[in-house]
């Protein structure tokens, strides 16, 4: 029998289903799988390896997230049209996979310290790719609703979920936390949806294809980081650097925003911004403080983290199955 990293290899590395996904043999062992050896179209793999933090190996990659989310749209119809609903899933294309994989990284540590990598500043100076560029405004949601009226309202509350009085098309009964509950469900079933009540009171849920735990970790290490002296030092001898250079009193996040005198635009500006981080050894440094302190939080947190992780291979199993079934 197929384990199932030996499925994913098969299945993914072809890019048969229109996604990615990592395409080692991993593991058997009760922790989480080695690191795979494959590079992603797109990934600078030693830039990868530079910037790879331990709670990585916790969490799922952008492309096994993107995997569940597609499989989970599918579910989705089929709940909506099985409620009666004139409902489509519309799933984002893979048309910019390789540019997003280049410009972000397999788990977004290619931005995670700003802009770090040459080849980026050469090519899009502070910015990003054209398609990302005003990306959050004017975004149509992944779904088209042909009703209109009361209708439309009760298809987006039976979608969501929330309100009990839906009467549907179909007679049948809205699942209790709406199709988009139901369908991820299905996806990750360990998935825990919270009310905005519970959420009030503190009660944390676990978003689908997420683990939590690691998540936390990630921006705990991050803030921790930044209040590192050791990195206070090294950003002060970054500004050092650039007005040096001829970009004076440049702040480290805000350089080549609307917020500062240098363009975004300004490739010459962005390729000293990075040489700047490498002088000073600013890259370095974060990665070895973050490590140092997910070291400590993943030695005290492995249980659930393994935990987790276990869930979320099932979840990216059960995607790739859904995947196969509504192609």
């Amino acid at each position: 029998m197929e384990t199932f990293s030996q499925r994913m290899t098969a299945v993914t590395c072809a890019v048969a289903l229109g996604f990615l996904v990592a395409c080692s043999p991993g593991t058997d062992g009760l922790g989480p799988p080695e690191r795979d050896a494959t590079v992603l179209p797109g990934e600078d793999r030693d830039l990868t390896e530079r910037l790879h933090l331990p709670i990585y190996d916790y969490r799922t990659n952008e492309a096994q997230l993107r995997t569940i989310t597609q499989a989970a749209g599918a579910h989705v119809e089929s709940c909506m049209r099985g409620l009666g609903y004139d409902y489509t899933h519309v799933p984002e294309t893979n048309e910019h996979l390789e540019t997003d994989t280049a410009f972000f990284g397999p788990h977004g540590e290619y931005r995670r310290y700003g802009l770090v990598s040459l080849d980026s500043a050469e090519e899009y100076g502070f910015g990003a790719p054209e398609h990302l560029d005003g990306a959050e405004e004017g975004t149509d949601p992944p779904w088209r609703i042909d009703h209109g009226g009361q209708t439309e309202q009760d298809a987006m509350d039976a979608l969501f979920g929330g309100r009990e009085d839906v009467h549907t098309p179909s007679g049948e009964p809205v699942p209790v936390h709406g199709c988009f509950g139901w369908a991820h469900a299905r996806v990750d079933p360990h998935m825990e949806i919270v009310t905005k009540e519970q959420a009030q009171e503190g009660i944390a849920g676990e978003q689908p294809g997420i683990a939590g735990t690691a998540e936390w970790i990630k921006a705990v290490s991050f803030d921790r980081a930044l209040d590192d002296a050791e990195v206070i030092d090294a950003m002060g001898e970054w500004v050092v650097c650039m007005d040096g250079a001829g970009y004076p009193g440049e702040d480290f996040w805000l350089v080549g925003s609307s917020e500062s005198a240098v363009a975004v635009d300004d490739t010459v500006a962005a390729i000293t911004a990075v040489e700047c981080k490498e002088e000073v050894g600013l890259i370095d440094l974060m990665v070895r403080v973050e490590t140092e302190v997910q070291v400590e939080l993943i030695t005290r947190h492995e249980t659930e983290l393994l935990e987790r992780h276990a869930q979320l291979e099932e979840a990216v199993e059960n995607a790739l199955t859904s995947l196969e079934e509504h192609p």
